[in-house]
């Protein structure tokens, strides 16, 4: 309801400048109503395109990215604890204690990773959506993704992470905002029933998996106001 009143706002406010315009600025309304009504087209679609996926489906798909954040957590939360609040900082500290319990039991990794993608990625057995088995692939990519980005980082960059210089800063802040921007990004899209799109790692899961079916994209309704606007 709140996409579709953004979307009528902007349509109320695009013929009320117009209203009054004479004659000679036919061609520039002309001009606008086309862009403007591409952009909020592209607006509407951006805000509410989305998945038929349930909302039990919606929370399965957010609890994938556990992996992820663990991996995130693990690798910069020594680097983000300082600049974050106090409640941030116990859960940080949590999450950190669970990453080191699930690194520290023998294979407990490797099995999990296993059953994840034999049950719900390559053979299916669970008979889970697409878009839960969506996010659970790319769940794992992620996770790779993140032991990657810090082994650049603390491995092959000749930067010394402790230091306050402007390029060491300014290299920690940009993996950090990538690792955890990455995964904030995708739980946000899953609990909304979106499919997350990262650059590389959703392609490399579409080609996995296949391409997203479109009766799984949830399609905007055309309404009267949208058919008048493309008449004219």
């Amino acid at each position: 309801m709140l996409f579709r009143l953004l979307y009528t706002a902007v349509l109320v406010a695009r013929w009320s400048v117009f209203a009054s315009a004479g004659p000679a600025a036919r061609p520039f309304r002309a001009f606008v109503e086309t862009l403007s009504r591409r952009s909020s087209n592209a607006l509407y679609e951006t805000l509410s395109q989305g998945s038929y996926a349930s909302p039990a489906e919606c929370v399965a798909a957010s609890a994938a990215y556990v992996l992820p954040l663990m991996d995130a957590v693990e690798n910069f939360g020594e680097a983000v604890k300082p600049h974050v609040p106090p409640l941030a900082q116990d859960a940080l500290q949590s999450i950190h204690k669970l990453s080191q319990f699930y690194s520290q039991v023998p294979f407990l990794s490797y099995t999990m990773s296993t059953l994840i993608y034999s049950g719900l990625v390559k053979k299916n057995q669970l008979k889970t959506s697409y878009f839960v088995r969506y996010h659970f692939l790319q769940s794992l990519i992620l996770s790779s993704f993140q032991n990657a980005l810090a082994m650049f980082y603390f491995k092959l960059l000749p930067i010394d992470a402790s230091s306050q210089d402007f390029v060491s800063v300014v290299s920690l802040m940009s993996a950090v905002i990538s690792s955890f921007g990455a995964v904030f990004y995708c739980v946000f899209h899953a609990i909304l029933g979106r499919f997350a799109a990262l650059p590389i790692i959703s392609d490399a899961v579409q080609l996995h998996i296949g391409e997203i079916p479109s009766n799984e994209i949830l399609k905007r309704r055309i309404t009267d106001t949208d058919s008048v606007a493309a008449m004219r």
